[in-house]
């Protein structure tokens, strides 16, 4: 126990920098530690003096051993059937939250994320009185770059957050229906380059000049967050909007709603316009083929037209999994303590089929001697560990259930909690502990029944 503590503290920072989390020891871990701490010197002490009590002395035969009567032998056997059963009910419940974590994990990284996140760069372009001209200067160079297709701009890249968030009504009808809308601007080439959908209407025209730009690109949810059956050439008001008069906008088109976030959060409603500021995040599309003799051109183009700045980047494929780091360490872990787990239960079985078959070693001579086949002796021995391991699955299934049912309430976007996960944990589980009987019950069997009468 002391042992076991000391090897916590000493890992806790390791734990801590894998999970994510921050797990500070203090004093207010000491009352569990000392509760613990009694409970294991306790059942230490107690199970051996109450094990001795009750044996019943009959006397001394052969080599003087202590002959165990039936009701003793069976409320031992029920105690180290419990306690494999508590392992057991431990490795069942840790296998279908694995199982379950992989399947929502799966799910996140495959969901459609409304653009298109291969060989897609995000360049950063810091804030500044000349980022503007810096991107159009960069953007012009990067047409020399052969393996760049395309090249936008936009002040929240996908696969990150929406700062500014606005509300937005129709003409008319501000105290029937208001929606706050994420506001992201945009260049023109900004939806050919992420690779986004317009599902309605247009992009925006490359012959109007920024300031000139009256119209807005809205996404899905905008739609519906509006209650508009014909979005398009429909007049919104921008709350705090200087650009246009009266603070009207006009509708031109509607995008595919993208994954500003994790799946963690629902789509938002948004709304893009075009502005001559806010050019932070280079979206840059790359043909596949070599990447780095790729970025190696990118940056020295960086360089050349900024060569005081550092060249920051990062692919899109890369900030859409660091969304989901810390679900990926908790799947790990899980995995990990699912290994501990199964191999503590199967030197639990192994121990109660040890003892098991010591106890009935007599009676598997017997059994044999009269011409009991070896399949029929080991399926004796092992029905009552499939009775343990029936018990554990009906214990471990709710209780893992509520556990992934609470876990994957943090998703906007989950996975189904299918009936097969706890089949399959189950099953796992079965098999574990049929293998691990079956080869020490097979090994008791096919012993010569003359060795295990002789000392009877």
């Amino acid at each position: 126990m002391i042992l076991a503590i000391g090897l916590t503290f000493l890992l806790l920072p390791f734990v801590n920098n894998f999970s994510g989390k921050e797990i500070q020891p203090g004093f207010s871990l000491l009352p569990v530690i000392s509760i613990l701490l009694v409970s294991v010197i306790a059942v230490s002490v107690i199970y051996p003096v109450l094990f001795i009590q009750s044996f019943k002395a009959t006397g001394f035969l052969k080599n003087q051993t202590i002959i165990l009567n039936l009701k003793t032998r069976k409320q031992h056997t029920l105690v180290r059937g419990s306690l494999v059963t508590f392992q057991l009910v431990i490795a069942t419940s840790l296998i279908a939250s694995a199982i379950l974590i992989s399947k929502q994990l799966h799910l996140v990284m495959k969901a459609k994320t409304g653009f298109d996140h291969e060989n897609t760069l995000v360049v950063i372009n810091p804030y500044g009185e000349t980022m503007d001209k810096r991107y159009d200067l960069f953007k012009q160079k990067l047409a020399s770059v052969p393996m760049v297709k395309e090249v936008g701009v936009t002040q929240n890249a996908p696969a990150g957050s929406i700062n500014n968030y606005t509300p937005v009504w129709l003409p008319g009808k501000e105290n029937e229906l208001k929606a706050d809308l994420g506001q992201i601007t945009v260049d023109h080439d900004f939806f050919p380059a992420i690779g986004a959908k317009i599902v309605q209407g247009k992009n925006f025209d490359k012959n109007i000049l920024y300031d000139e730009q009256m119209g807005i690109v809205i996404n899905e949810s905008a739609v519906k967050a509006l209650n508009l059956t014909n979005p398009i050439g429909q007049k919104v008001v921008v709350q705090n909007n200087a650009y246009t008069p009266n603070n009207e906008m006009e509708i031109i088109g509607v995008a595919e709603d993208m994954q500003y976030f994790s799946l963690k959060e629902a789509s938002k409603p948004v709304m893009y316009f075009i502005r001559p500021w806010g050019k932070h995040n280079i979206i840059v599309k790359l043909e596949s083929g070599n990447y780095s003799n790729a970025l190696q051109q990118i940056q020295n183009v960086w360089k050349e037209v900024e060569p005081n700045l550092p060249f920051t980047y990062q692919f899109m494929d890369e900030r859409i999994s660091s969304n989901y780091t810390s679900e990926v360490n908790t799947a790990s872990i899980i995995r990990i303590l699912s290994g501990i787990a199964i191999f503590l239960s199967v030197l639990g079985v192994l121990g109660m089929i040890g003892f098991t078959v010591q106890q009935r070693i007599k009676e598997i001579g017997i059994r044999k001697v009269n011409g009991a086949k070896v399949s029929e002796v080991m399926t004796m021995l092992n029905r009552d560990f499939v009775k343990w391991v029936a018990i554990a699955f009906l214990i471990a299934t709710p209780l893992a259930w509520y556990a992934m049912h609470k876990w994957l309430e943090s998703f906007a976007y989950k996975t189904e909690l299918s009936w097969w996960i706890f089949a399959l944990a189950g099953l796992l589980a079965l098999g574990i502990a049929l293998l691990t009987v079956s080869w020490q019950s097979w090994r008791a069997t096919t012993r010569n029944p003359v060795e295990a009468l002789r000392y009877e």
